[in-house]
């Protein structure tokens, strides 16, 4: 993610691993230059037009028939991405989002809904990409797993802006058909 001064206009750039180290030898005729090093190949470059909060990967949508989708969350908006940089959804959101992650609904569902946290204090639960369910927390989410604590799964951890962490649970699945 590189950001610039006015903070107007972001580029994401995604480089592979494999790109990564490669870059990271150097060739005897490349380490005589100023540089000291391979220079990284970007394989794709997008701009999204706002801050970016969180990048994860991650099977979200159901209609796509890619094995992982690149999930962005930016300052008022959340962007679904295909493996080769095209966006491929996006919603807009009515809140400040602060953290994503995905987790696995079951083992016999492909893919994963996400959990956002707000700067309103929220946690916002969607599957692809309708939102299914929200929750009220005491604090604003920064940091944000889910996790088995005590034999139970599906335990959300919270980690806040004050540094204090808690475990939370929502204890019942969300209605199917809500009003």
């Amino acid at each position: 993610i590189f950001p610039n001064n006015t903070n107007k206009i972001i580029i994401h750039h995604l480089c592979r691993y494999k790109m990564l180290a490669a870059s990271s030898g150097s060739d005897e005729k490349e380490s005589k230059g100023a540089q000291g090093g391979k220079r990284v190949q970007v394989d794709w470059t997008l701009n999204i037009g706002e801050e970016v909060y969180d990048i994860i990967t991650t099977r979200y949508r159901k209609s796509t028939s890619s094995q992982t989708d690149i999930v962005v969350i930016g300052m008022r908006t959340l962007y679904t991405l295909s493996e080769t940089g095209e966006i491929t959804s996006q919603k807009r959101l009515d809140y400040y989002p602060s953290v994503v992650r995905s987790y696995r609904v079951s083992d016999n569902v492909k893919h994963q809904n996400l959990i956002v946290g707000s700067f309103d204090s929220a946690l916002m639960i969607y599957s692809d990409p309708k939102l299914v369910w929200a929750a009220k927390t005491t604090s604003i989410p920064i940091g944000l797993e889910i996790g088995t604590f005590g034999g139970i799964s599906g335990m959300i951890c919270i980690l806040d802006d004050a540094g204090s962490l808690s475990l939370n649970y929502l204890g019942t699945d969300p209605v199917s058909n809500p009003v």
